[in-house]
């Protein structure tokens, strides 16, 4: 039951604190001031989306909280365990909307994300708005309202669920079949390219090593000249460093044995003597290794040309090792392709027990819905009869869908009124007036609000097309249906709003130079005047107060 609802900087509401009781609650106002922002302030917390230009002009943002009480067992509490939350006596829906359009959503002071706290509004609230009357004449909403009903929520969304995976697997196999066609050629051209891959025996870093030995070979002669000269000038001339570097290391020895302090500087030129050696060593073994070899650098180059044209057509830019890579995966590639024909046979028998569940699934709603549209049926007609439509038929027809199976089944829903004796059952776009589909709309509230658990119940101009007597079996309705759920009712109807166990009014005024809607709940005078108001205008007169008195003390007396 939503007990306190609170609304700051929302268009004209500056700031609107409002506590709601059990039963009837009815909301009153002349047109304009504000009770439909009321309403779309109690969309913000079922989730609606945040329309640009809701602030306040001045303001940052408009904040929407809403105080309700909640059982401590049941949907409700099972949803707020499975989101984290502890199942309590009150529940807190809150709705933070940026001058920007941005807006936040919180749940018990946490913040959450818009499907969550539209998921927990509409286990709390159920809304009808103004144009509620109006989707029942379209029939794509007449198939929910039989789901709803009948309770088939689960069962729908495990349809949808595997309407989706056979979709899902469809797509795979027409892909499947695309391969299978030109399967013969893809094999044929990876089976090519892999051999011609794995004929060239790459190393993952051959390419490195061979352009390095292109290099030598490239400028043999100039490396076997210089080592050559270098290896001269070290060790083999008469005047060679490792010559000159003996006889002053011999010199030193002999100073080292006049002066102990010189004995390490000569270890270390003896080191040094020891280093220059193996250093000429080596330079002499390179420069016999390296030969002007013109076959052998054809051969470098011929391999490095086989190496270059492999990158640039298996792997630009990875080198040797991404085309060893590519050849993997072609192999993968080649045995998925062999072995298509057992894939696809797998996939097939996936798409057949998918296509079978499916249509079990299809089946067990059409077969429920069946159940349900005849108890749907006799239900609205003893609502109608209560509402004024005595002699009404109301019929639920189901039918089977031209074509393939939906994410909701097979069946097309329809609903069909006769709101007069004799006359024959017809579609609702074409034989319900506005009075009939109001008074359809809150039949249908009403069951469904006995379906569920939800506590709150909120009705915009159920009251339009209707008046007279109609209205007052209308408001006797709202206040039965007030004995099992809360009920708020906006309304422009004295024969409805009298009926009601609290009576709030809402009213515009000029404060500061802005324009601000409030809301007032009202004493017992206070409503008979406002009752007054609403039966005779704004100029009040003792006949029409005394109307006003009379008309609640029978509403009264009805509604006991």
């Amino acid at each position: 039951m939503l007990r306190h609802l609170s609304i700051s900087n929302l268009a004209i509401i500056e700031r609107l604190e409002v506590s709601f009781g059990p039963g009837l609650n009815i909301i009153s106002g002349e047109t304009g001031t504000g009770k439909s922002i009321i309403l779309g302030a109690v969309g913000l917390l079922m989730g609606a989306k945040a329309q640009p230009g809701l602030v306040r002009d001045g303001a940052e943002e408009a904040v929407v909280e809403g105080l309700f009480e909640a059982p401590l067992s049941g949907e409700l509490a099972e949803a707020l365990g499975q989101a984290g939350l502890e199942a309590g006596p009150e529940v807190i829906l809150a709705r933070a909307v940026a001058a920007e359009g941005r807006s936040r959503a919180y749940l018990n002071s946490r913040l959450v994300n818009l499907a969550l706290l539209r998921d927990m509004g509409s286990r709390l609230l159920s809304v009808s708005g103004q144009h509620e009357s109006q989707r029942l004449t379209r029939e794509e909403e007449h198939l929910l309202l039989l789901d709803s009903f009948a309770g088939l929520e689960e069962l729908r969304a495990r349809a949808a669920g595997a309407y989706a995976k056979l979709n899902a697997l469809q797509r795979d196999l027409v892909r499947l079949r695309e391969l299978e066609q030109d399967r013969g050629q893809r094999i044929e051209l990876l089976t090519y390219q892999l051999q011609e891959i794995e004929a060239a025996r790459l190393g993952p870093d051959e390419e490195e090593e061979l352009e390095a030995e292109a290099q030598r070979l490239k400028h043999a002669e100039r490396l076997n000249q210089g080592a050559h000269e270098i290896h001269q000038a070290l060790y083999a001339d008469d005047r060679s460093l490792a010559s000159l570097l003996g006889l002053n290391r011999a010199e030193l020895e002999k100073l080292a044995r006049l002066d102990p302090g010189l004995t390490d500087l000569s270890a270390r030129l003896e080191e040094a003597g020891h280093l220059l050696e193996d250093a000429a060593r080596e330079l002499g073994d390179y420069a016999d290794r390296i030969v002007f070899d013109p076959e052998r650098q054809a051969e470098v180059e011929e391999r490095l040309a086989l190496i270059r044209r492999l990158l640039r057509k298996y792997a630009p830019g990875a080198g040797a090792a991404g085309v060893l890579a590519r050849a993997e995966e072609m192999a993968g590639q080649l045995d998925g392709l062999r072995d298509m024909d057992l894939a696809l046979g797998r996939l097939q028998k996936e798409t057949a027990r998918a296509e079978e569940e499916l249509e079990s699934l299809a089946g067990e709603l059409s077969r429920e819905r069946a159940r349900a549209s005849e108890r749907l049926s006799r239900a609205v007609v003893g609502e109608l009869e209560g509402l004024g439509l005595e002699g009404s038929r109301f019929e639920v027809s189901l039918a089977k869908r031209a074509g393939a199976i939906g994410p909701d089944g097979f069946d097309e829903v329809s609903f069909g009124l006769s709101a007069n004796p004799g006359e024959p059952l017809r579609p609702l776009a074409r034989v319900a007036s506005g009075g009939e589909l109001s008074r359809l709309t809150l039949a249908l509230k009403s069951i469904l609000a006995r379906q569920g658990e939800v506590e709150s119940v909120i009705f915009d101009e159920v009251d339009a097309g209707i008046g007279g007597r109609v209205a007052e079996v209308v408001g006797r309705k709202l206040r039965a249906l007030g004995q099992r759920h809360q009920v708020l009712c906006i309304t422009h109807l004295p024969q409805i709003a009298a009926f009601g166990q609290k009576h709030f009014r809402v009213v515009k005024e000029v404060a500061a130079g802005r324009t601000v809607s409030r809301i007032e709940p009202l004493a017992p005078e206070e409503r008979i005047e406002e009752l007054a108001r609403m039966l005779a205008g704004a100029k009040l007169t003792e006949k029409a107060l005394a109307h006003a008195r009379e008309m609640l003390a029978q509403a009264e007396s009805m509604g006991s």
